[in-house]
């Protein structure tokens, strides 16, 4: 939000000072005189170029677009840096995060790997039980059809 502030201010601080009605008009004074004595066949096609030849070569133009490739070039200065510190510390922090999820995870992976063991064991001792069983069961059976 401060960076999109920053941006604004910026910008309006181009656009007051370069787009200001009275500095143009000024510097295109003598050219907008002489292209207001245009007369006759073509004269819209001379009065035009005559205003484009000012445009060209009035120093007030050449004045905005240094201002403003000044202003960019130091804002885009001052947000590249701010945006690298501020994706430097998000990087270290996201690094940070993964190693303590993947460390949290590779002791819930061992947890889990120890209780499977156990209801391993469980299961194996219930199938030792339940073979007894059904052995104990068939000799009953027998004994009782003997």
């Amino acid at each position: 939000m401060e960076q999109t502030r920053r941006v604004k201010e910026v910008q309006q601080e181009i656009i007051s000072n370069a787009l200001l009605a009275c500095r143009i008009r000024k510097a295109l004074r003598i050219h907008y005189e002489a292209a207001r004595r245009q007369k006759g066949v073509g004269a819209y096609k001379r009065m035009t170029n005559i205003v484009m030849a000012g445009i060209e070569q009035s120093k007030v133009f050449q004045d905005i677009r240094r201002s403003i490739g000044i202003k960019l070039r130091d804002l885009t200065f001052q947000l590249n840096v701010e945006n690298a510190t501020w994706c430097f510390s998000f990087e270290r922090l996201l690094n940070v995060n993964i190693k303590q999820w993947t460390l949290a995870s590779h002791k819930i992976g061992q947890v889990e790997g120890q209780e499977k063991e156990k209801l391993r064991s469980i299961l194996s001792d219930f199938e030792k039980r339940r073979e007894r069983l059904v052995s104990d069961i068939k000799r009953l059976e027998e004994e009782a059809r003997i």
